[in-house]
């Protein structure tokens, strides 16, 4: 297998995203142009034409390069049309490790293999094939009962491309509990502009009694996957069971489709319990971390 590092002015973004599009495993994080928001230098591992890509998140640090995760990626790693085994994954990560003596990354699900021994993180998916009803009856009691106290609250769900509000909120609610700073709510804003001019992103607002929007989520549409980018809700609203309404309406309005929902998964015991709820299926990721720097420069990733 012939390897080559690109550097961000050498990779076809054509090509990439062709093979983007048409892998088997598909996450709509490694389209070019979403890379180009969330890591605007970001580098490639290809081969020759492209048939496997592999993204590199690089930045650097006081005079270091090192890959990272960035901000609303969940998962990254090889991706092609046909699927791959774990010697041929090894042979990407082979190369990134040499090239970088700091690595800290997501792979994505199709990278879990058992005998790479990686640490895990987990999302939670929910597929929607068939009928409302009967995805109603996969909930929880405890779900299916806030769900009922929400209907009584008479909230709407609308759609619309209103970010500003979106953002407001959640700076002003789940924000505080984040190490987001101003650059990044810059950068949510970038993408969600870019995911929404692709048809990708899809902005979704619960209105209140008052008329008021009081929660919301970014869904990103892509193919077979739609996924939880963000939601966020006033105290108040989440009070009232808005998020069990928000979650609930969208499972409905997408039932009965060949889609795929991914609550994007959650480490903080709570949220993951909430998604969970929904019937969703835990599903793991790998967590690929090396750390390769020389000791004086361990204190750079403590």
């Amino acid at each position: 297998m012939n390897i080559r590092y690109l550097k961000h002015n050498e990779i076809d973004k054509i090509k990439w995203d062709h093979t983007i599009k048409n892998s088997f495993n598909h996450l709509p994080y490694a389209y070019s142009w979403y890379l180009d928001c969330v890591c605007p230098n970001w580098h490639a591992l290809v081969t020759e034409n492209y048939e496997f890509v592999f993204p590199i998140t690089l930045r650097r640090k006081a005079g270091v390069k090192y890959l990272y995760q960035p901000y609303f990626t969940q998962q990254l790693g090889l991706f092609s049309v046909e699927e791959f085994s774990s010697s041929e994954l090894k042979n990407f990560l082979r190369i990134a490790e040499a090239k970088f003596r700091f690595i800290e990354i997501n792979l994505n699900a199709s990278c879990l293999f058992l005998e790479m021994r990686s640490e895990t993180r987990i999302t939670h998916h929910l597929e929607l094939s068939i009928s409302y009803d009967n995805i109603f009856k996969s909930f929880n009691e405890n779900t299916r009962r806030n769900i009922r106290k929400a209907d009584k609250n008479n909230f709407t769900l609308i759609q619309n491309n209103d970010s500003n509000t979106l953002i407001k909120i959640f700076a002003s609610e789940t924000g505080k509990k984040t190490n987001l700073k101003s650059k990044d709510y810059l950068l949510l804003e970038l993408l969600i502009h870019q995911a929404i001019k692709k048809r990708t992103g899809k902005i979704f607002h619960v209105i209140n009694n008052d008329g008021i929007p009081c929660a919301g989520m970014f869904l990103l549409d892509s193919k077979k996957i739609m996924i939880n980018l963000f939601n966020c809700a006033t105290t108040e609203s989440k009070n009232l069971g808005a998020m069990y309404f928000l979650f609930n309406e969208l499972i409905k309005m997408h039932s009965n489709s060949d889609m795929i929902f991914d609550f994007e998964g959650s480490e903080i015991p709570e949220v993951a319990r909430f998604y969970k709820g929904f019937g969703g299926a835990v599903v793991r990721y790998p967590y690929y971390r090396r750390n390769h720097l020389h000791w004086s420069l361990k204190w750079l990733k403590q």
